[in-house]
């Protein structure tokens, strides 16, 4: 079965969208040790079964909107057409969010306890009152835009740095596992502070546009 969102060769296939994500800060400890293990990442045996993601695009995301390709009630807007073009979507759902607050910083690390997942970095917030808080501008966000997706409730935090193309050989899966191990301990521990999310449209995943910062309240 092919990959939804990239051609076997790691092209980026069309698959536009809204979403509401913090990026990382580019400058910050995260964004810079992702790079890095970006670029191990493409020297390994197994990289050729990934599609490595641009530095610039890393994100976490808050809530996931509408997309092109799933126009079904409780993945697309409610009250908006399933046959409305895109554009028309991303203008409702920007309409819907420029009343949504949030309260910045959303403090997160990275999580060593759930199961791998190539090629993303599992995050969980520091406590449980930022757990909490984040969840609820998820619920707000859900009600606001009229999406609500199965999972809402148990959705997990991370941070995407490639997609799996194809499943890895027995030799390859254990590489990267060993690779993961050392790449997620070496960025367990520190905190990762993330300012106020934005609304973003997108066409493919290698770029996110911010269209509305949600406003702090």
């Amino acid at each position: 079965m092919s990959h939804p969102k990239f051609h076997r060769d790691g092209r980026a296939k069309p698959f536009a969208g809204n979403t509401v994500i913090a990026h990382l800060p580019p400058d910050g400890w995260l964004a810079r040790s992702l790079a890095e293990v970006r670029a191990e990442a493409a020297r390994a045996s197994f990289a050729g079964k990934l599609a490595l993601l641009p530095v610039a695009s890393y994100h976490m995301t808050v809530f996931g909107g509408a997309d092109d390709q799933h126009r079904t009630p409780g993945l697309w807007p409610k009250g908006v057409p399933l046959d409305a073009p895109m554009p028309v979507c991303d203008e409702v759902v920007g309409e819907r969010l420029k009343g949504v607050t949030c309260a910045p910083p959303y403090r997160l690390r990275v999580d060593l306890a759930k199961p791998i997942q190539p090629f993303r970095f599992e995050l969980t917030l520091v406590d449980a009152d930022e757990e909490r808080r984040l969840r609820d501008l998820r619920d707000r966000l859900s009600a606001a835009t009229g999406v609500r997706k199965p999972g809402h409730d148990s959705y997990g935090f991370h941070t995407q740095v490639g997609y799996l193309l194809e499943p890895f050989t027995a030799d390859e899966q254990a590489d990267f596992e060993a690779a993961f191990e050392a790449w997620r301990e070496r960025l367990a521990g520190q905190v990762l502070e993330l300012g106020a999310p934005d609304y973003c449209a997108f066409d493919d995943m290698l770029a996110f546009r911010p269209r509305l910062r949600l406003p702090v309240g």
